[in-house]
């Protein structure tokens, strides 16, 4: 009888029944425990898997070992896994061990801190003395809890504080002695102020923690104060952007690299979560200080810029941003755009679609910001004349672009796009843009006067509706400051006079109504536009741009010819029962001054000795002119502006001027005054973790005044129109 007929008997004739043949079953199987085999367990369709320990598949030698041979044979095997395993253990504790006595060769000063302060953390481990007999007698419930309390440790790292005299210590040796250690020490601990307050799982990955917020204090404005001094001292850079680029070619710019980098992608990190304006303009007073040594680092630049940017459109309206973080962004995008070049196409276009997203929420409780940020982009657009003609190019293109589908489509959607302030105000730059570097014929921008001229033309007369009125004053003041600052004349006289012929001035006013105020608003309200007091207003500014506009070529020698079709046509005015008395009166008084003004000049062409054709002897003509004195148009015409802002000034109860020219920066942005520095607390005390602004909460409050008559609800001519 062969062993296979053995088992086979044994098996179908056990006294055991089922039960006890699937027991002698599984207890062969573990008999074939073999310290070199594999195992092979089949699941029933011819599949087998292996196990760890493994059996021995029809092993006749092991087939009938006994219950204690087997149980010994387990534990054999289990001891020897469990020796494979503290052997790794030692490997990892003489590894550590030996990583801790580099420690304490390359930086002593951060070792000895750990020996004063943290010295259990230098004692850990087996006994070195143990060898692996001792280890084989420990028994292995000891070892299993042996392993728990190991992976434990892992779990709860051991966390170094660094109280105010490691930092006062570190500080210290950095700034003054120039110690490269030092220096590290204290980005290091600089980093882990930069990114308090974050998540657990981004903060459990630091070991190194700061005592309490007055070493925080103390550690990051030492950093943001002192650093670029400390990277200069280091590199022996004395001054000018030469001994900069000469220094990072050198070998010492290996060791500064790495902390450069470090300190700048941290203070990215902590201004990014930043929210008082104070504090983020003083980051990026001192980021600016540093741009030279960044050029090396185009990714983390760009992300400073964006960051810049971001910072640069954000709370408008709020004045204490505007005189700290907003200017101080602006000077840090303008430094980033002068030290790389290949940032400048960038900012250009990135400070253009940050002010036309701001300009989008343009109200009268914020159009002063927007006006301040037009004037720093204009400083930012100008420090490189010869690189901004294809961004202004592309400027109007895209302006004019919207001008022309809404005159070819005729749709409201189209009407939208151009009547908004994104595009006014769009207008509004480039039109500062083409005044300062458009006057001369070979100044960079002056190819783009015209076209901007016919765009803004065209914007005026697109919805010939009265309730339109603010915007149509608004695009003739910038084309008058246009004509005025290039020296072109452009023929704005029937565009403004057209304003008197809508029906609204030839019926009854309905009810005296309040001071309206032009400043922020491009639409009228319905109900305010009958007013006897907007009416006043109406004529008074019609006016006041016929004076504005005649008062700027008065001393010309053909103001005679430009004049008289003028005056026939506000003699027609007069002589009409469209308008009351006390508009006709004002419309007198300019015609009288314009008469004055063209007779005088008649009188001194007369007695002139040269022809038409002698450019230069009258441009002599018209400076001798000019300063004579003013004319009859000049003295009316300032009249007429003083009587217009003390009513608006005496109406409104904003401080900024509603009149005349618009308010503008009142220093360069090369005399801009550095903030001083930051003297408050970066972390309260009683407030132990920074508060994170959602990231929308920055558009929340222009939101909340935007104003809905600023938008163009509906497009409904006037009345005269509707007749007709």
């Amino acid at each position: 009888m062969g062993v296979d007929e053995f088992l086979d008997q044994d098996f179908e004739e056990s006294e055991g029944g089922e039960g006890d043949s699937e027991s002698l079953s599984d207890l062969s199987s573990l008999s074939s425990l073999s310290d070199d085999s594999e195992v092979d367990v089949s699941d029933g369709e011819g599949e087998a898997s292996p196990m760890v320990l493994g059996f021995a598949k029809n092993n006749p030698r092991t087939a009938f070992k006994s219950e204690e041979q087997l149980h010994e044979s387990v534990r054999e095997d289990a001891n020897k896994v469990k020796n494979t395993l503290l052997k790794n253990l030692e490997k990892e504790t003489r590894t550590h061990k030996e990583a801790l006595e580099a420690l304490k060769e390359k930086d002593p000063e951060f070792y000895k801190y750990l020996q004063e302060s943290e010295s259990n953390l230098l004692e850990f481990g087996p006994d070195e003395d143990a060898g692996p007999e001792d280890s084989d007698s420990d028994s292995s419930e000891e070892y299993e809890d042996r392993g728990e309390a190991k992976r434990l440790g892992k779990d709860r790292k051991k966390i170094i504080l660094i109280d105010d005299g490691a930092i006062t210590t570190w500080c210290t040796a950095a700034l003054t002695k120039g110690s490269l250690g030092a220096v590290k020490n204290v980005l290091k601990a600089y980093r882990v102020g930069c990114h308090y307050g974050d998540d657990d799982d981004e903060t459990n990955q630091i070991s190194v923690r700061l005592s309490d917020s007055n070493v925080f204090n103390q550690l990051m404005l030492f950093v943001l104060k002192n650093v670029d001094t400390i990277f200069r001292r280091l590199l022996q850079i004395e001054s000018g952007q030469k001994e900069t680029e000469k220094a990072m070619q050198s070998k010492k710019w290996t060791k500064v690299e790495p902390l450069v980098k470090s300190y700048l992608g941290n203070t990215l990190h902590l201004v990014s979560n930043v929210t008082e304006p104070g504090l983020a303009a003083y980051v990026y007073q001192r980021l600016r200080a540093s741009v030279d040594l960044f050029t090396k680092f185009p990714v983390l630049s760009k992300k400073l810029l964006k960051l810049a940017l971001k910072s640069f459109g954000s709370d408008i309206g709020n004045v204490k941003v505007d005189k700290t973080a907003r200017i101080q962004s602006v000077l840090l995008v303008r430094s980033l755009a002068l030290s790389q070049d290949t940032l400048l196409d960038e900012s250009y276009r990135g400070l253009y679609r940050t002010y036309q997203s701001a300009a989008k929420f343009a109200s009268q409780q914020n159009i002063s910001s927007i006006r301040f940020m037009q004037d720093c982009l204009v400083e930012v657009f100008c420090m490189k004349p010869d690189s901004m003609y294809k961004h202004v190019f592309n400027f109007v293109k895209e302006v004019a672009l919207f001008v022309r589908n809404s005159l070819i489509y005729k749709t409201q959607e189209h009407y939208y796009r151009v009547y908004s302030w994104e595009v006014i105000c769009s207008l509004d730059l480039l039109e500062s843009l083409i005044s300062k570097h458009g006057s001369g014929e070979k100044d960079v921008l002056q190819p783009m006067l015209y076209p901007l001229v016919q765009v803004m033309m065209m914007t005026v007369t697109l919805v010939p509706s009265s309730r339109y009125l603010p915007l149509r004053f608004h695009v003739l003041k910038s084309i008058l400051r246009l004509s005025k600052k290039t020296g072109v004349f452009i023929p704005l006289s029937s565009l403004i006079i057209d304003a008197l012929n809508f029906s609204e001035l030839s019926k009854k006013p309905q009810g005296v109504g309040n001071h309206f105020n032009f400043m922020g608003t491009l639409k009228v309200p319905k109900d305010v536009l009958k007013t006897t007091s907007f009416q006043e207003q109406w004529v008074s500014q019609t006016v006041l741009l016929l004076a504005e506009h005649c008062s700027q070529w008065s001393h010309h020698i053909a103001f005679p010819e430009l004049f008289l079709p003028l005056g026939i046509k506000v003699k027609g005015y007069m002589k009409s029962d469209s308008l009351a008395k006390k508009f006709k009166a004002q419309l007198a008084q300019f015609l009288e001054a314009g008469q004055i003004a063209a007779e005088s000049m008649l009188q001194k062409r007369q007695v002139a000795t040269f022809s038409p054709k002698d450019a230069q002897k009258i441009e002599l003509f018209i400076n001798e002119d000019m300063k004579k004195g003013a004319s009859p148009m000049d003295k009316f015409y300032q009249a007429t502006l003083k009587q217009v802002m003390k009513q608006d000034k005496m109406s409104s109860s904003s401080d900024v001027l509603l009149a005349g020219d618009r308010m503008r920066v009142s220093n360069k942005l090369a005399n801009a005054k550095d903030v001083p520095e930051y003297s408050g607390a970066i972390l309260d005390k009683e407030k132990r973790k920074r508060s994170k602004a959602p990231r929308d909460s920055r558009l929340e409050g222009t939101e909340e005044v935007h104003n809905d008559e600023d938008r163009v609800e509906d497009f409904e001519m006037s009345d005269s129109e509707s007749e007709e």
